[in-house]
């Protein structure tokens, strides 16, 4: 296979950080390439260096045997670099269709849009990749996060792409959406586009990868073939020691009722009726569109309720504002950390007290000391990677933001904790130290729901399973008695 591109000595220092130590990667055409490594081993800092997105201190870029220079996206697109980023990169104001041809001359008459040719070839590209259900002439903001997803990777290979990006591609689909997925992939490496592949899902990696290069701390460890390793051998080369329990187990300790639902309604989920009891992890599953977040949302008092009532501890919430839920003992951690979870450009200690700023003000003023020692406290605890107090959440990696998130609902001490997708786009390692808090927080009797897509660890992790569809509860199962078979069946209506 030809050698589409050659990267050499790449290096990167961000403040208090080196984020790229001499990083060598190179790709071939009809290959995918797949970086791994824990979330901060530099995987991101990488290809985004390829992308045009940041500058590289060192090293340098061949392409077909040629240096290049890439100092802005324009450029890579240019040299048919194309990227489906895991933070989209969407106008989230404008409909799928115009995202899709945004700057595409031929879907205009004159100085007009074509609308009936840009709703039509919209809705043809879609169908053709699978991702037919998608409303093209939705504006990108009411969609869910999987079906922006699906639009951010058909907007990708709209361009035709000789070398492609996919960073966590497959992180918000559900699981029927990832082997439809790797038909495009096939396609594409059968029309010699060469794809850099990233993903935490290391089953994926093993089914889809050419080639898989590990990074750690910004260095090369080694480049290999799947068959030269298994998963456990891989895990070991990214995080540096054995996990020889993913799931860790805890003996379940049921309490008193701390809410109940009875036929809650909004506008997206129908007559839901269930209770949470202290010390238990409830899980939400569904298929994307199933009204799992909604649900969340209806929760947190972020969708009005239109009928039915919410108790929390014996008293019923009245107005169902946030302000309310927060007062009565609730945190959410949402599924879009970016964009809903945290102050992207404001530092780690601000992220981690500002929900939780009254408990170390007095008379209206923050007590800095206070403020700074709780987040200090957190960043301790939660084994934040973070050069000081004031660096940027933006500069942290996923799994890192992830943790400020939840420092930040801990910070507040509630009793009942909504976890929407908590280990989406984080490492195994990360993962595991996530795992490890919920079971740690319901043993001091916290209670938590947890929304997620990975079926193991919904099993693996709640003492109940409530399974959506269409905005209902399709069933409800104890962990001893369900499967993947069995979620899938009454998730889908079987």
């Amino acid at each position: 296979m030809t050698e589409l591109l050659s990267m050499t000595g790449i290096d990167k220092q961000f403040p208090g950080v080196r984020a790229l130590k001499g990083v060598d990667f190179s790709l071939k055409a009809g290959e995918v390439h797949t970086l791994v490594g824990e979330n901060g081993a530099g995987k991101s800092t990488l290809i985004n260096i390829l992308f045009g997105a940041l500058h590289a201190d060192s090293g340098s870029i061949f392409l077909n045997g040629k240096q290049v220079h890439i100092s802005h996206p324009n450029d890579a697109h240019k040299y048919g670099i194309h990227a489906v980023q895991q933070h989209f990169s969407l106008i989230p104001t404008m409909t799928v269709a115009e995202n899709l041809f945004y700057g595409h001359h031929h879907v205009r008459k004159g100085v007009l849009i074509d609308w009936k040719l840009l709703k039509n070839e919209a809705a043809e590209l879609m169908k053709s990749l699978g991702f037919g259900r998608v409303p093209v002439m939705e504006r990108i903001d009411r969609l869910s996060v999987a079906e922006g997803q699906r639009v951010e990777i058909a907007k990708a290979i709209l361009l035709k792409p000789k070398i492609l990006i996919m960073d966590e591609p497959s992180a918000v689909l559900p699981e029927q959406d990832i082997e439809n997925l790797f038909r495009i992939i096939r396609k594409l490496k059968s029309e010699g586009v060469g794809i850099i592949y990233i993903s935490h899902h290391l089953d994926e990696v093993f089914e889809i990868s050419d080639r898989i290069s590990v990074l750690k701390d910004g260095e090369n460890v080694d480049t290999i073939t799947p068959d030269m390793v298994d998963q456990q051998g891989l895990v070991k080369m990214m995080v540096g020691r054995e996990i020889s329990d993913m799931f860790p187990q805890r003996v379940h300790r049921q309490g008193e009722e701390v809410l109940r639902l009875e036929s809650v309604t909004t506008k997206h989920i129908n007559d839901i009726s269930f209770q949470l009891h202290k010390g238990e992890v409830l899980g939400i599953s569904g298929l994307v569109g199933s009204g799992r977040t909604e649900l969340c949302r209806a929760l947190f008092g972020l969708d009005r309720i239109e009928s039915g009532t919410v108790e929390v501890y014996g008293k019923k919430i009245e107005k169902g504002k946030t302000s309310e839920f927060i007062r009565e003992g609730m945190g959410f951690v949402t599924e879009d950390r970016h964009k809903d979870g945290l102050i992207l450009s404001n530092s780690v200690n601000t992220n981690i007290t500002f929900v939780g700023s009254k408990k170390i003000s007095k008379a209206g003023f923050i007590n800095r000391k206070s403020d700074r020692d709780s987040a200090e406290r957190f960043v301790r605890k939660m084994r934040i990677a973070t050069p000081h107090l004031d660096q940027k959440v933006k500069f942290l990696s996923g799994g890192n933001q992830q943790k400020v998130v939840l420092s930040k609902w801990l910070f507040v001490e509630p009793k009942i904790l909504l976890l929407d997708e908590p280990t989406r786009g984080i490492d195994v390692g990360a993962k595991v130290e996530i795992y490890k808090l919920i079971n740690d927080l319901v043993q001091q009797d916290y209670s938590v729901i947890m929304v997620s897509s990975e079926l193991q660890e919904i099993i693996q992790m709640s003492d109940r399973i409530l399974v959506m569809r269409n905005g209902s509860i399709a069933g409800e199962f104890n962990r001893e008695n369900i499967t993947e078979e069995t979620i899938i069946a009454c998730a889908s209506g079987i």
